[in-house]
């Protein structure tokens, strides 16, 4: 909507998705989830280290209606630790 109230529509090229889609409730799965994780702390001075990491997540199947059909997430993350004496 704009600042007077009125709607506006959408831009060329762009559409809505399925806003009121139908959820079936009565159907629930059940998916046994893991992770693998490693990484390394790299010291740049006596109080601070580097962090860099690597984590695999599994979250099993989605149903079939699912855009994704697995629940695989790879994630490389790095940060610093830095700890007072």
């Amino acid at each position: 909507m704009t600042g007077g109230g009125t709607p506006t529509a959408a831009p060329v090229g762009f559409t809505f998705g399925q806003q009121n889609k139908r959820v079936d409730t009565k159907k629930s799965q059940t998916n046994f989830t893991w992770a693998l994780m490693a990484g390394i702390a790299y010291a740049i001075s006596p109080n601070a280290k580097l962090d860099i990491g690597y984590r695999y997540v599994n979250m099993g199947k989605f149903s079939p209606g699912s855009p994704k059909k697995d629940g695989d997430v790879q994630e490389f993350r790095m940060g610093m630790r830095y700890s007072p004496d």
